[in-house]
Formats: structure tokens, C-alpha cells, sequence
């Protein structure tokens, strides 16, 4: 059932995770679209204006007309100077698109590696919580554990531990059991030396005390089996002293495992601050993103007034030319109709002006929203770049430690090499000794005054080997000191390069997952 429900919840988490990913791509095709959009708007009023002004050479309206009439002139030139913003507003909003649309292309690279570190880390969780319940099931469902712990973890220690103990620290497992051990030993020194005080009081209690002489036979009975009895309880004690020993040195053991729980627990309180932190960043995020999707639709909708704008413009240049054509051929008349005109016209201006003030107003809003939008932004991919150089620097120190531990077994494989020539110097003394023995056996047959040159070279000789071979012996034992010495250096340097390497990697997983 459990293999199921975990096959069942994943595809669900892996859809979940996808979803971001969806709403990002939807935004920059959004983005994309209002950039085409925008791109088409500004093509058609290029074509617009380049069509108007092969009307307005075609038709050949002479300069003086157009002098003659100051107001439409003024207009002409307000309409001019209203599509140039608008041209120039639309290109700021196009720059600006692009430069999002290059922004969200990078977020959505970090998100797809931030989602696979996360997989891996609800993977590993899901595999610990299995352990617990294959564990817990074995204990409790199989007979042959009958229910206990200790042989649980014994089961385990003999199906995934391998190797010798001397090549591997102590697993959690072995520890409970030396603990429980320990316990159990402890508890049975307690009972044995209660039942021994125990027996050892009742029968002075049973005792009568008729006559003295009486009381003399049980006073050195007494003295007999009380130092039968002291030898007994120092057997005990002794038993009871080693028991406390081994139970104080695993208690320190323990201690000390606690206490790195305890620095973890204080790292993990920290790092569960910082994910608070990037939770709440990514909700602001989430937030800019709304107020940039609700601007991308402000824009789409300033383009369509542009576009009305623009209608209302070649409306004005027909009528204008209406007026034109009008005031060619009646100049002398209709006075009146041509005032109404003007004036309609003068209102439709001031009422153009006032929506160009309006569209300017809420152009300056937005630029000032997007700038606050990106300072936020900016602030966040910084501290963002605070934690990856974090991370780095512990990269760095782990790859130091690794360099220093492949300098001192460099230095170990020395001090081995030269403890071999030593050695070899040390049988070639030896051999020449039992030369020196076989010339002195042989000299033994001259004469004595041979003997005695021969014995006083012999002695030189010697004596000269045997100091030899004492600087030799200490060569020796220099070169074993300082190779136990760089022993204990590289396993001091592999101690810290696995702590440094689990803190490394417990730094990227929560940076991962928080991203």
C-alpha cells in the first residue's frame, strides 16, 4: 500500500512543480504578443502617415491655404507632436518587454534546476520515512525479532554495513545496541550486589545469643564470611567500576553526538529563517509580477486608444480638407458655417490636449511602479547572490582540505619508503656482524699476537657497527613517530573534509529548495 500511495503522490507533486513553469511560459508569450502587437500598431500608423502625405501631394493643397488658416495649422502640428510621443512611449514600452522577456527566460533556467534539487530532496525524505516503517513493521509483524529493537538493527548492520569496523565509523544502529547492552549489565551488578547484602543480613538476624561462648563462635564466623563477603563485593565493585567506565565513555560519546545535533538543529533553525525570508521574497515577487501583467494590460489597452487616436486623426485631416476644399471654392461665403467649424475643431483639440495630459500622467505612473519593480527585483538576484557565494566558499574550503589530505598521504608513502631502507640497512649491519663473528672464529686458530691485532681491529670494527646500528634504530623510530604523526594529521583532514562535505551539501539542498 505504501509503494502505491508514494507512486500515486508523485506525479501529483511533479504537476504541482510543473505549474510554475506553465504560468512562466504563459507570461512571456504574453509579453511576446504585446510586443508583436505593438510592433504592428506603430507599421500601420507609419503606413498611415506615408499614405497621407502622397493624399496631400497628390491633391497639390497649395502652401497659402494652409497659411490662411492658423488653427488648422496649430492643430496639424499638435496631432504631429502627440503620434511622436506616443512613437516614442510605444519603442520605451517595447525595450522594456524585451528586457523582461530576458528575465523571465533566466528565472525560468533557475526554476527547472531548483525543481530537480527539490525532487531529490522529497526522494530522500520519502526514503527515510519507508526505512522507519519497514523497521517498525519487522519489529512488530515477524517473530523471529520478537519485537525488539536490538535485533532489528542487527538485521540491518548485516544487510547494508560492509566492511571492518577500523574502516568505518559506527553506525546509529550499533550504538542503541552497545547502549542497551551497557544498560542491561548495570542493572544486573545493581541486583547481585543487592541480593548479596541481603544475604548477608538475614542470617545475623536468625542468630540466638544464649551464652558467650556462643557469641564468640559467631563473632569469627561473622569476621569469616564477611571477608569472604568483602572479597566478593570488590569482584563486584571492580566489575561495577569497568561497567561505569564504558557506560561514562559512551555517555561522552553520546554527549558529544548530541552536542553536533545540536549545531545542526541550530543551522537548520537558521536556514528555516532564511526560507522564510525567500517565501516571503518570492510572494512579493508574485506581487510585482501581478502589478507587470496588469501594466503589459494597460499597454495594450493605451495601444488601442492610440489606434482610435489615430482614427480620429485622419478623420480631422479629412475634415480639414473638407474645409479646405470648402474655403477654395466659397471664400466669400458661409462665414458662419466655417466659425461653428473652427471652433468644433478648437474643441476637439482642447479635448485631444486633455487625453494627451491624461495618457502622460499615467505613462509617468507606470515608469515610476516599474522602476520600484525592478530596484525590488535587483535587491532580491543580490541577496540571492549573497547565499550562492556562501555556498561557493564552502566549495572551496572542502577542495582545500582535499588538496592538504593528498599531501600528507604523499608525505606518509615517504616516511613508509624510508622506513623500508632502513630496515634493509639494518639486515645488511646484521649479516655483516655474523661475518665479523666467523673471522673472529677463524682468527681464534693464529697466534696470539695475531689474536690480539686481529681482536683489537675487530673491536674498532664493531664498535663502529654498533654505533651504525643505534643511528640507524633511531632513524627508525624518528621516521615511525613522524609517520603516526602524519597518520593522525590525515584522518584529523578527513574528519573535517566529511563534515565540511555534508555541511556543503545539506547548504545547497536548502538553497536549492528555497529557490
Amino acid at each position: 500500500m505504501s509503494s502505491t500511495t508514494s507512486s500515486v503522490r508523485r506525479p501529483a507533486r511533479a504537476e504541482a512543480k510543473k505549474t510554475p513553469t506553465n504560468a512562466e511560459a504563459d507570461r512571456l508569450k504574453a509579453t511576446e504578443e504585446a510586443l508583436r502587437a505593438a510592433q504592428a500598431t506603430i507599421a500601420r500608423q507609419e503606413k498611415r502617415e506615408a499614405e497621407l502625405r502622397r493624399l496631400v501631394v497628390s491633391h497639390g493643397i497649395a502652401q497659402d491655404a494652409t497659411e490662411a488658416n492658423p488653427a488648422v495649422e496649430a492643430k496639424v502640428g499638435a496631432l504631429k507632436a502627440v503620434h511622436e510621443q506616443k512613437v516614442r512611449a510605444l519603442m520605451r514600452s517595447i525595450n522594456q518587454l524585451q528586457e523582461q522577456i530576458q528575465g523571465l527566460k533566466a528565472q525560468e533556467k533557475e526554476h527547472r534546476r531548483s525543481a530537480l534539487i527539490q525532487d531529490l530532496r522529497t526522494q530522500q525524505r520519502e526514503q527515510d520515512l519507508l526505512i522507519d516503517v519497514l523497521k517498525q513493521t519487522l519489529q512488530e509483524k515477524v517473530s523471529e525479532f520478537q519485537d525488539s529493537r536490538a535485533l532489528v538493527n542487527d538485521f540491518v548492520l548485516k544487510k547494508s554495513a560492509g566492511g571492518p569496523m577500523r574502516f568505518r565509523p559506527k553506525t546509529r544502529e550499533e550504538l542503541e545496541n552497545e547502549l542497551q547492552a551497557l544498560g542491561q549489565n548495570f542493572q544486573r551488578t545493581v541486583e547481585k550486589f543487592k541480593q548479596d547484602s541481603q544475604r548477608n543480613a538475614a542470617p545475623k538476624e536468625e542468630k540466638p545469643h544464649d551464652s558467650d561462648k556462643g557469641d564468640e563462635d559467631e563473632m569469627t564466623e561473622e569476621k569469616n564470611a564477611t571477608n569472604q563477603n568483602v572479597a566478593a563485593d570488590e569482584a563486584l565493585y571492580e566489575e561495577l567500576e569497568q561497567l561505569r567506565a564504558q557506560l561514562a565513555s559512551k555517555s561522552v560519546t553520546i554527549h558529544a553526538q548530541a552536542e553536533e545535533m545540536a549545531e545542526v538543529y541550530a543551522e537548520l533553525d537558521k536556514l528555516t529563517v532564511v526560507e522564510d525570508q525567500i517565501v516571503r521574497k518570492k510572494h512579493k515577487i508574485a506581487l510585482l509580477r501581478e502589478q507587470l501583467e496588469r501594466q503589459q494590460a494597460d499597454n495594450v489597452e493605451l495601444v488601442q486608444e492610440k489606434e482610435e487616436l489615430a482614427e480620429k486623426y485622419l478623420q480631422l485631416q479629412e475634415e480639414t480638407q473638407f474645409l479646405r476644399d470648402i474655403t477654395m471654392e466659397d471664400a466669400g461665403a458661409k462665414d458662419e458655417e466655417r466659425l461653428q467649424q473652427l471652433e468644433l475643431i478648437q474643441m476637439l483639440h482642447s479635448r485631444e490636449l486633455e487625453l494627451q495630459d491624461e495618457l502622460e500622467r499615467q505613462q509617468k505612473k507606470w515608469a515610476t511602479d516599474r522602476d520600484t519593480v525592478h530596484q525590488r527585483l535587483r535587491l532580491l538576484l543580490k541577496e540571492k547572490k549573497i547565499a550562492e557565494e556562501e555556498v561557493d566558499r564552502g566549495a572551496t574550503e572542502l577542495t582545500n582540505l582535499q588538496k592538504r589530505n593528498d599531501v600528507l598521504q604523499q608525505e606518509i608513502h615517504g616516511l613508509k619508503v624510508a622506513a623500508r631502507e632502513e630496515q634493509d640497512q639494518t639486515l645488511l649491519l646484521s649479516s655483516r656482524i655474523e661475518e665479523l663473528d666467523a673471522t673472529v672464529l677463524q682468527l681464534e686458530a693464529l697466534s696470539q699476537e695475531e689474536r690480539e691485532n686481529s681482536a683489537r681491529a675487530t673491536a674498532e670494527k664493531v664498535a663502529a657497527l654498533e654505533k651504525l646500528v643505534e643511528e640507524k634504530a633511531m632513524a627508525v623510530k624518528k621516521a615511525d613517530r613522524q609517520l603516526n604523526a602524519a597518520k593522525l594529521l590525515a584522518r584529523q583532514a578527513k574528519k573535517e573534509k566529511e563534515n565540511l562535505s555534508l555541511r556543503v551539501s545539506k547548504l545547497e539542498a536548502d538553497l536549492a529548495g528555497r529557490t
